[in-house]
């Protein structure tokens, strides 16, 4: 949470913040459709969409994609990477949002050689299992 508000709360930002809260006010509808549909998407998994809805925040706001993101993605990925050669993480569990596109955290640390396996909730008790590549949409 710290990283998050650190990465929103930058003075450089303040532009594009203004931009995305007007954007709301003038549509509240569209808001409120738009985050139904980022609750959806990532409660379902949705590889493909959630990188459609990534690469349309680079586009409308990309300091805020900038910052929000891809640094943040590499900063955990330096930490999760230091973490796994050091021994001392055996699993981790990140918003489906980190794991699209290219300067996801999945694509930094396959670059570096490790393994990721994408777990899926079947919401009952003790039933997450490994989603195969075949399965993912």
């Amino acid at each position: 949470v710290t990283s998050q508000l650190s990465a929103i709360a930058a003075p450089a930002l303040e532009k594009e913040i203004i931009f995305m809260l007007n954007e709301f006010r003038k549509n509240p509808e569209t808001a409120v459709e738009e985050l139904n549909t980022l609750i959806h998407v990532y409660r379902t998994g949705n590889e493909k969409r959630m990188q459609e809805l990534n690469q349309k925040t680079a586009k409308e706001t990309p300091l805020f994609y900038q910052s929000l993101m891809v640094k943040r993605n590499q900063e955990m990925s330096e930490k999760l990477f230091k973490m796994l050669a050091e021994k001392k993480i055996g699993s981790v569990w990140v918003g489906l949002g980190h794991f699209c596109g290219k300067e996801s955290i999945r694509a930094i640390l396959t670059k570096k050689g490790c393994r990721i396996v994408t777990l899926e909730y079947h919401g009952k008790a003790g039933s997450i299992g490994q989603t195969s590549t075949s399965e993912r949409k």
